[in-house]
């Protein structure tokens, strides 16, 4: 065989070696690519060529002189490299596509301070490498031309590190979904502690200390130093808890939920201590009113029996 030919034998081999990696690779990702038509059909087509053109090389077909049937087998492996060309792309275009489908899914739902806290690196650096990945695949797919014999296997060496780059992101992304639903449900704990303190808030609103401290004595002392406290321990409960933290968890919002429930069955009491505190203030008013009539009648009748008694000593009348 001639150099000519074997340079095109080696690039069917690594472009076809190549496209068997990624299949291999696939089924880490997927079984639907089996069912993805083209590439296989491209395959096919390719080993057609390759089975013309070995035929011909041993002489099994008659193609005429040597030089035209060098010029067949060449032609045959142009053709089964064109083949293995599109096959291998039609694989990275599928692949490339349904790995950045898969990241999308496993994001979808989650919102960007769930991503954040759990992958602080996503939107930073992992977000924009997806971008740039998804550039150069177009770059790539824009380049693409079996004629450029010399560019061809640099082309499929680098659409496949991208496509195992881009795998390697997804599994990083996927193995942290369950670290999602976690920080989630930390969340909804943190909220469901907050609800129940801002419903003791609400409880509390309308009354001043000194309704809440005679109803509720311990209130400022003890049960709101408490509150705050369990609170704190909610929040700072760490992702993916072990099976104490959560029996703790859950002890604490048991805990947090009976003082709400006591300060509710209170609430009664301190509605009527507010209204006996208003009565009382209104009474206090309604005296202090009397008093003031009382005195100043009595400042006044004073004074008028001063003046007559000033007019009379000294005007005589």
């Amino acid at each position: 065989m001639t150099s000519s030919t074997d340079e095109k034998w080696r690039k069917i081999v690594e472009i076809h070696n190549s496209t068997k990696a990624l299949y291999l690779l696939s089924e880490e990702i997927t079984t639907e690519l089996f069912a993805f038509y083209q590439p296989i059909n491209e395959l096919r087509n390719a080993e057609e060529h390759i089975v013309r053109s070995k035929s011909a090389e041993l002489g099994m077909s008659s193609h005429g002189n040597a030089e035209e049937t060098k010029n067949y087998i060449e032609g045959a492996l142009d053709s089964a490299l064109g083949h293995e060309y599109r096959a291998f792309f039609d694989t990275c275009d599928w692949l490339a596509m349904e790995l950045r489908g898969q990241i999308d899914s496993d994001l979808d739902g989650y919102s960007r301070e769930t991503i954040n806290s759990v992958l602080p690196d996503y939107y930073p650096k992992t977000r924009l490498r997806i971008e740039e990945i998804s550039q150069k695949i177009a770059t790539l797919r824009g380049e693409k031309d079996i004629d450029k014999t010399g560019v061809i296997v640099n082309g499929v060496k680098s659409y496949e590190d991208i496509i195992k780059e881009l795998h390697e992101i997804r599994k990083n992304i996927n193995s942290n979904v369950s670290r999602f639903e976690e920080y989630v449900k930390n969340v909804k704990k943190i909220e469901a502690a907050t609800i129940i303190k801002n419903k003791i808030n609400e409880d509390l609103k309308e009354y001043g200390p000194e309704t809440i401290n005679a109803v509720l004595p311990d209130y400022y002392s003890k049960t709101s130093p408490k509150i705050e406290e369990i609170c704190k321990k909610i929040s700072g409960i760490k992702e993916n808890p072990n099976i104490i933290e959560i029996e703790e968890y859950e002890k604490l919002i048991t805990e947090l939920g009976a003082i709400r429930d006591e300060i509710s069955l209170r609430v009664p009491v301190l509605v009527e201590h507010a209204k006996s505190v208003k009565r009382d203030e209104k009474r206090r008013r309604s005296q202090d009113i009397m008093i003031y009539a009382v005195w100043t009648g009595v400042i006044g009748s004073v004074g008028f029996g001063v003046v007559w008694w000033l007019g009379k000593t000294f005007l005589g009348f």
